[in-house]
């Protein structure tokens, strides 16, 4: 995350010695450490809340009693679409009774 080489803490170490002096440099190290852990710390919730409210989510609708399971694939284009068997289509068409058609003359 950061590039800093151990030359440049002790830099930076040597400067805060010189700057807040060696007698309040633990107190004000240990503030550091507080503030770091809990911006983690909220930081960390943050993430856990997000990801409970993503898996939270259902797009589907309800499923019905003997309904089939719905199969997607993701296209070319990045988008997901719906995966019909044609066997399936047949067999209602087939299974449906065919009306006749009348043609009307208006």
């Amino acid at each position: 995350m950061f590039d800093f080489s151990l030359s440049e803490f002790l830099v930076v170490g040597v400067v805060a010695v010189a700057a807040i002096g060696p007698k309040e440099m633990p107190v004000v190290v240990r503030k550091i450490a507080k503030f770091v852990r809990t911006i983690r710390h909220f930081v960390d919730n943050a993430k856990r809340e997000v990801l409970d409210a993503v898996e939270g989510l259902d797009d589907a609708p309800p499923k019905r009693e003997g309904e089939k399971p719905r199969r997607f694939i993701l296209a070319d284009d990045g988008h997901y679409r719906e995966v019909f068997d044609i066997s399936e289509v047949l067999e209602e068409t087939k299974t449906a009774k065919a009306e006749p058609v009348s043609k009307e003359q208006p």
